[in-house]
């Protein structure tokens, strides 16, 4: 073979590939497969059944945004890339382990850095955009109309790029130039500064203006309710507290599984590696778990949850779900400007109603 004829640089850069795919094949956890404890076919199953349900309630998650009205804000774009996060290891990582697993081919170098870049990708994205949501939300609350506007106008083009400029480069740097921590083979610690600059400027300063920001929201949300009665009998009391304890709930399970990780990688290096992978897996299995949050707490996801799902299994044309949805706001309209005769005849003739199959989705 030509790299045996070759030089001697060729000749021991095959012996140290061989070399570790012989201790791959000896490890009894696999970054990619799971435990080889387990059977083949549970491991197959347990992360077929994340992927498919992960990706859908991801893509409904961000298609919410696009059907439901009062989601379909320029604000809600952050929380909306933050679903896009999720989705990147839903539909990106899972669905490669299903494919290995079902080959056979386990702990591809080259399969499991690419898995490493994406997932750094998503996590770093989540963080930032979670960060800046966590602020929108608060100008929302407790700041004017125009500085939210600002805000936003401000940080959604320059604000997006800068954040998926910012976390590819420093994933692709830190996989592809081994100054991260070795994930699919544990043969070295990477770069001692630059982790500690990804942990400072991704994980610990996201973090602290995150949960500020949150906490800060929400006990505005409280103390607007006590100063004044008729804002705490109103829907918007109810949706601005939901929404402050569904971010809190949300980031804080995000911490949670991710923070196990991170002490290992950062001061328990040489653990084993059943304990490393099954904290690493904790973090991904996590993206499962936000749009689940959302859709069962907050009643502006369950409905667009619900029109989705009767979108795509129940019906071939979104003009029921979409009439019948607005059709109770157009009744109620008209009933509050004394136009009563414009909503019998909504009511009365639906098949004079404009068609909503143009809808695209």
């Amino acid at each position: 073979m030509w790299w045996y004829y070759g030089s001697g640089s060729a000749t021991m850069t095959m012996a140290w590939l061989n070399a570790t795919m012989e201790g791959y094949s000896n490890r009894t956890y696999s970054p990619i497969a799971l435990s080889q404890e387990w059977s083949r076919v549970s491991r197959l199953m347990f992360v077929f059944i994340l992927c498919v349900f992960g990706t859908i309630m991801n893509g409904f998650f961000i298609a919410s945004f696009f059907v439901e009205n009062k989601l379909s804000k320029k604000g809600n774009v952050f929380l909306a890339l933050v679903g896009v996060a999720d989705f990147m290891i839903t539909a990106g990582v899972m669905p490669v382990s299903v494919v290995v697993l079902v080959s056979g081919q386990y702990d591809n170098p080259d399969v499991c850095h690419a898995l490493q870049f994406i997932t750094e990708v998503s996590t770093y994205t989540f963080t930032m955009f979670f960060m800046l949501s966590a602020i929108e939300n608060y100008c929302q609350m407790g700041c004017s109309s125009a500085h939210t506007r600002k805000f936003v106008n401000l940080a959604v083009n320059p604000g997006i790029l800068l954040v998926y400029g910012a976390s590819i480069s420093a994933s692709a740097y830190g996989v592809y130039n081994g100054y991260d921590y070795d994930y699919c083979q544990r043969l070295h610690h990477g770069h001692y500064n630059f982790r500690a600059y990804t942990l400072i400027f991704f994980h610990f300063v996201p973090c602290i203006i995150t949960v500020t920001f949150l906490l800060i929201s929400t006990l505005h949300v409280k103390k607007h309710g006590v100063d004044e009665i008729y804002y705490r009998r109103s829907q918007r009391y109810d949706d601005d507290y939901c929404r402050s304890i569904l971010n809190i709930l949300t980031y804080f399970l995000y911490i949670i599984t991710w923070t196990p990780y991170l002490i290992i990688i950062y001061q328990f290096p040489k653990t084993s590696d059943s304990k490393f992978y099954q904290y690493a897996w904790l973090g991904i299995c996590r993206s499962v778990l936000t749009s689940i949050f959302y859709s069962t707490l907050s009643s502006d996801f369950r409905r667009a949850y619900g029109f989705l799902i009767n979108y795509c299994f129940c019906k071939t044309t979104v003009s029921g779900s979409y009439y019948s949805r607005n059709r109770r706001a157009a009744k109620a309209a008209a009933t509050n400007t004394g136009v009563n005769v414009m909503a019998q005849d909504l009511s009365s003739d639906r098949s004079e109603s404009p068609p909503r199959e143009n809808l695209e989705l």
